[in-house]
């Protein structure tokens, strides 16, 4: 999708109000491009590019520029169409999802007790906690603190071995995990599905084809939709294969 006439781009650095750890490394400032289509009537998209994904900022933006679009680009100026479509047909954009899902906090690793504290006083029904190989002990205390709360797990592809984390998560009820593992370790798929924790697809997830890869292969019981990364109209279409397909998504 290229850069239409009227579209404009807005950089924001926007500094986190307490810094985000991960198994992939510490997050503290969030860098992000805003994309307005239209004039009278605007829709606006978001631009953030994924680690290990797509450009950084600098790079997408040039690419827009030279006529083309990087990924997250793409994705952006298609939330920013969607949004201006619905805005000029009176409604909300969300009304083609016909779905509704509970509020949901991701966690951090450092001070995660203390956060989902907070995240259920404001409402969140849910919570997904990042670990990492060795950066599990927080997922005790948060359940013991919230027994009906539904939890899931993130470990950003950092696991070789995940013995030790299905353990926990099979005594602490855990809902289901999302890409604990290494590309290299998918044998260790096995242990997840005899332990009947959900697997879900996240960082594998960048179209709609990885989408479709992933229904079909055995790695995954389940899709994460990240319209941020898929732009609104494939992450529509990408619940719509998962519906079809009988798998679970969110």
């Amino acid at each position: 999708m290229d850069l239409p006439l009227d579209a404009s781009l807005t950089v924001l650095s926007l500094p986190l109000t307490e810094r985000f750890a991960t198994a992939t490394g510490d997050v503290e400032t969030r860098v992000v491009a805003l994309v307005r289509v239209g004039d009278e009537v605007a829709g606006w998209g978001e631009a953030a590019p994924y680690p290990g994904q797509d450009e950084p900022i600098d790079e997408l933006l040039a690419s827009a520029r030279g006529g083309h679009a990087s990924p997250t680009l793409a994705a952006a100026l298609d939330q920013a169409v969607s949004d201006r479509a619905a805005r000029l047909a009176g409604r909300p954009l969300s009304t083609p999802a016909h779905s509704t899902v509970p509020i949901s906090v991701a966690v951090g690793i450092d001070g995660a007790a203390g956060r989902v504290d907070a995240a259920g006083d404001a409402g969140a029904r849910a919570v997904k906690v990042k670990v990492a190989p060795g950066r599990i002990d927080h997922l005790p205390t948060i359940r013991s603190s919230h027994p009906d709360l539904i939890i899931g797990i993130d470990g950003n592809r950092s696991f070789t071995d995940v013995r030790d984390v299905v353990d926990l998560a099979i005594d602490l009820d855990v809902a289901y995990a999302e890409e604990l593992l290494a590309d290299d370790a998918a044998g260790d798929i096995v242990a997840l599905a005899e332990a009947g924790i959900p697997h879900f697809a996240d960082e594998s997830i960048r179209s709609v084809a990885d989408a479709r890869d992933a229904v079909e292969s055995s790695r995954f019981t389940g899709l994460t939709v990240k319209p941020g990364r898929l732009g609104w109209s494939s992450a529509q279409a990408v619940v719509a294969l998962a519906r079809t397909a009988g798998v679970p998504w969110r």
